[in-house]
């Protein structure tokens, strides 16, 4: 053998006896360390965990194509990009705002630590009030006892302790409800916005259509009154399809307004499809009704507009549009039986709207066509038409721009009720927050495995001090280099029978072994508890 080898066997072989001569300082200090750790977590308050999981899916109100490549960019996301979104909802669900709405909802009430801590900071900062001071220092507390982590690419975890098992599961459960709230509420602030917007101008030039409209009424009324003198009949008709353009104008402003409603209803019933096959008889249905009102304006160029002649064809296109109305509550219901009766009943009046505002839109271009072709045999002087151009130019300006801002009011309308719709979707908790039966801390076997290992160091301690205090002898080496002798002969150790060896190792045995039996116990009614 080497002489390194037997040199290092030899310092293991001493520390091996020095830790058998020594045991009772390594056992007594871990036995105690253990006993009194596990003791001391009996007076501990005992803390409960609550955690619920949110998954925050895309937003499907994007296109295919477009929605693809925002996951293909999510799924790139790297460490630094991950993490920053995480802080991002982490600092959100943590904010004031989140906790000062969870106290409030769960009624929290002020602990006494809290109060006692109020009172001294009042000391400090006289010119704080109470209130805030308390609210201050509760959102602090219960801001320590939350915690947010993402399971997946989105998943949201929020973690919360408290004292109580139930406390610990309303605080969770609260905060992923403020949570899908506040997100929801965020995304409709832009649509809101927009409807707000778009509802302003189209009051403001909802007045104006009507200003310039009655501006070109009581111009032509003057017109007409000046021409009556020569043709009463022409003034007669041009009143007659005057009044009829109001009341069309009228039905085209009902019926907006109403689709516009219902559009929104369909969007807040997350069907897939609101949008019904043309069979067909309602395509030769449709056509008929807007070819017939075709034939309108060269009537009206011929006979007045109470002529029967004119009155027919207003007759049968009364009757074309029931047609159309019954052949799209049948169509709806073939198409859509899984749908309810009410779903259908909007798809049906949602389709057949559609198609009457074609038609009326026609049937005012036409009656316009009309009052121009009326107007054209009342003589007026250059300035008289020249106004009467501006006027008529001002009133097309007006409506054009009027249902431009309707038309914009209702995708917001759509674009709200989707996205509420889609909130149930992308806002979801799949995991929701249970209440705990065992408390997550104190863990006794955790603290028993950490007062073992402090109780060793301590043992070890304890032995390296006593070693480096005793002076004596323990190996013939140390006899020899301390005189400089050699050493001659030695007497051999005599172990004694226990019986002679003294009570007090019979103790230490004892010791050990009941307390090993208590540290076991204590595990396996903590394993099982």
């Amino acid at each position: 053998m080497e002489p390194h080898q037997s040199q290092q066997a030899l310092e293991l072989r001493d520390y091996a006896r020095i830790l058998s001569r020594r045991k009772a300082l390594l056992i007594f200090p871990f036995i105690i360390t253990v006993l009194a750790v596990i003791a001391g977590s009996y007076f501990l308050d005992p803390i409960f965990e609550s955690s619920t999981t949110i998954l925050v899916a895309e937003n499907n109100l994007l296109s295919p194509t477009f929605s693809n490549m925002v996951r293909d960019e999510e799924r790139g996301l790297n460490h630094e990009q991950r993490q920053e979104r995480l802080n991002t909802i982490r600092n959100q669900i943590l904010s004031t705002a989140y906790l000062t709405q969870l106290l409030e909802r769960l009624q929290i009430p002020v602990s006494t630590k809290t109060k006692e801590s109020v009172t001294k900071l009042m000391r400090q900062f006289p010119d704080a009030t109470e209130a805030e001071l308390t609210r201050k220092l509760q959102i602090e507390r219960i801001r320590k006892t939350i915690d947010v982590n993402f399971k997946g690419s989105n998943l949201v975890e929020i973690t919360v302790t408290a004292a109580s098992p139930v406390m610990a599961s309303q605080k969770a459960g609260t905060l992923a409800d403020i949570y899908i709230n506040e997100s929801l509420a965020s995304e409709l602030v832009g649509v809101k916005g927009a409807m707000d917007f778009s509802d302003d101008m189209l009051s403001v030039y909802r007045g104006r259509l009507q200003q310039s409209e009655g501006e070109l009424r009581q111009f032509e009324q003057g017109m007409l009154r000046s021409a009556a003198g020569t043709d009463s009949s022409v003034a007669g008709n041009l009143n007659q399809i005057n009044s009829a353009n109001d009341a069309t104008d009228l039905e085209i402003q009902t019926a907006i307004s109403t689709l516009q409603s219902l559009k929104a209803d369909l969007a807040g019933t997350n069907t897939q499809n609101t949008h019904i096959n043309y069979s067909n008889r309602l395509t030769t249905l449709r056509n008929e009704a807007l070819n017939g009102i075709a034939g309108l304006s060269e009537l009206l160029a011929r006979y007045s507009w109470r002529d029967a002649r004119v009155m027919r064809l207003n007759e049968q296109a009364r009757q074309r549009l029931e047609a159309i109305e019954s052949e799209a509550d049948n169509l709806t219901a073939k198409q859509f039986p899984s749908y309810d009766n009410d779903t259908r009943r909007k798809i049906a009046e949602a389709e057949y709207l559609t198609i009457k505002l074609e038609f009326l839109k026609e049937k005012r271009h036409i009656l316009y066509a009309a009052t121009d072709n009326v107007k054209s045999l009342i003589v007026l002087n250059p300035s008289m038409r020249q106004k009467h151009e501006d006027l008529q130019r001002k009133v097309d300006e007006d409506r054009r721009v009027y249902e431009l801002f309707s038309e914009q009011l209702t995708g917001s309308q759509i674009s709200q009720a989707a996205t509420r719709a889609e909130a149930g979707t992308r806002f979801k908790i799949i995991e929701p927050a249970s209440v705990p039966v065992i408390p997550q801390s104190p863990d006794r076997v955790k603290l028993a495995g950490i007062g073992a290992i402090l109780g060793l160091i301590l043992g070890l301690g304890a032995i390296l001090i006593v070693e480096i205090l005793d002076n004596s002898f323990h190996k013939v080496e140390e006899v020899e280099s301390y005189l400089g002798l050699k050493v001659i002969g030695t007497i051999p150790r005599m172990e004694l029978p226990l019986s002679e060896r003294g009570a007090g190792r019979v103790w230490i045995i004892v010791g050990t072994a009941v307390a090993l039996i208590l540290l076991g116990a204590v595990i396996y009614l903590e394993r099982i508890g």
